[in-house]
C-alpha cells in the first residue's frame, strides 16, 4: 500500500469534515439530555438535491418555495420517503403520549 501526502486543500477538507462530525455529536449528545424521545428517523440531505434538480432551469420566482412539498415534486424520491417516515414517527409519539394522558386521568 502506498501513503499519498494529502495537500493544504486536502488537510482542509479532512479538518472540515471532523470539525463537522464533533460538533454533530455534541448537539446530539445535548438532545439525548433533554426529557422528550429522540427519533430514529434518519434525515439525509436528498431533499437539498431534490429542491436544486426542481429549480434547475427556473427563475427565483418559479422555484421551490414555503408551499410547495417534496411530496409534489420528487414523489418516490428518497427525500420523501425520509418525509414519510418521518411523519410517520412522529404521529406514533403524538398517539404515544395522548394515551399516556388519556390512562393517567382515568
Amino acid at each position: 500500500m502506498e501513503y499519498i501526502d494529502e495537500d493544504d486543500e486536502g488537510a482542509a477538507a479532512r479538518k472540515y469534515i471532523i470539525e463537522g462530525y464533533k460538533h454533530q455529536s455534541r448537539v446530539y449528545y445535548d438532545a439525548r439530555q433533554l426529557a422528550v424521545p429522540m427519533l430514529r428517523t434518519f434525515m439525509t440531505k436528498a431533499h437539498a438535491m431534490e429542491t436544486e434538480k426542481s429549480n434547475r432551469g427556473r427563475d427565483t420566482i418559479d422555484g421551490y418555495g414555503y408551499f410547495d412539498s417534496l411530496l409534489d415534486i420528487a414523489p418516490d424520491s428518497l427525500a420523501s420517503d425520509e418525509i414519510r417516515r418521518f411523519t410517520d414517527e412522529m404521529l406514533d409519539c403524538i398517539a404515544k403520549a395522548y394515551n399516556a394522558a388519556v390512562t393517567l386521568t382515568s
